[in-house]
């Protein structure tokens, strides 16, 4: 039942934040996230003394004004999470996930915020009816899209074809948004992992526009990866940059094409480009793509 599971998932994130257990909080606690609230000042919470009131008065600022600022100021970092979970679940924002102090928090976040609006909006949404949980894939609409609308038809149009691919739930934790942009190039370090898109590309046809996309969501996975491994501290740039990591995604770019039935010349061009990659030299403002 899909009200049954909504409810569920926002229970689970209550009980692991705290933000709605309100046993043994005082009066004055009470009256500081009721001061803060309506001042809109998170920060007023400090005056309390002890960091679990801080904590708890900070959470019921954020959940009584849908914002993430009193979340960031949580002095847990896991509690701070769940908080930033909390707000994006109950707004559908999923680029509040992006206030989450890790990127694999970052990505369940997004996952969870996505299934939660396939569920709100979905049809026929009565008792008895069961969903998949999103341990599986994602849903469709998962990767956020700004730009014209002619921008927009043509990437609805590429990410349509992923959606069919196995590797489209990778493919969507590792790129959140797609934009339109005067270069293509993906920004790693946005709140939200970004494929900036130049205008070559995102008129290239709808399979090679498709490929691209999955070609620079794998420079967010090195990227990510490399980052963890090394205890959440930047990466080194060849990490995820690079001839080798250039060899790496144009692989993974072929094999997502070959299973949306690319054809044979692009992918043989493809190929021939992963054996001494070197367009990833050319400066990002001599760009023609």
């Amino acid at each position: 039942m899909r009200l049954v599971r909504l409810a569920v998932i926002l229970a689970v994130f209550v009980v692991v934040c705290g933000c709605e257990f309100d046993d043994g909080v005082s009066q004055e606690v009470r009256d500081q996230a009721d001061y803060a609230i309506g001042a809109n000042d998170p920060y007023s919470c400090y005056h309390l003394k002890k960091e679990a009131e801080i904590n708890w008065c900070l959470s019921k600022f954020s959940d009584g004004t849908n914002s993430t600022a009193g979340c960031k100021l949580i002095l847990n970092s896991s509690y701070s999470n769940n908080c930033v979970s909390n707000i994006a679940l109950t707004t559908g924002d999923w680029s509040k996930c992006g206030d989450m102090l890790s990127y694999a928090e970052n990505a369940k976040c997004r996952v969870l915020v996505a299934w939660s609006n396939v569920m709100r909006e979905s049809e026929g949404g009565e008792a008895g009816e069961e969903t998949e949980g999103p341990s599986t894939t994602l849903p469709a609409g998962a990767i956020q899209v700004d730009g014209s609308a002619a921008f927009t038809q043509e990437t609805d149009k590429a990410l349509k074809l992923l959606e069919g691919t196995k590797e489209y739930s990778e493919i969507a934790q590792n790129v959140g948004r797609v934009k339109e942009s005067p270069k293509s190039g993906m920004n790693v370090y946005s709140d939200v992992p970004t494929f900036e898109v130049g205008q070559t590309t995102w008129q290239g046809g709808t399979v090679w526009y498709a490929g691209t996309i999955a070609h620079d969501s794998y420079h967010s996975k090195l990227y990510n990866d490399a980052k963890a491994a090394n205890g959440g501290q930047e990466p080194d740039a060849s990490a995820w940059t690079g001839a080798a990591a250039e060899q790496k995604c144009l692989q993974y770019q072929i094999k997502v094409l070959r299973e949306m039935g690319g054809d044979a010349s692009t992918i043989e061009y493809l190929e021939g480009l992963a054996k001494n990659p070197t367009y990833q030299n050319v400066p990002y403002d001599s760009r023609n793509w």
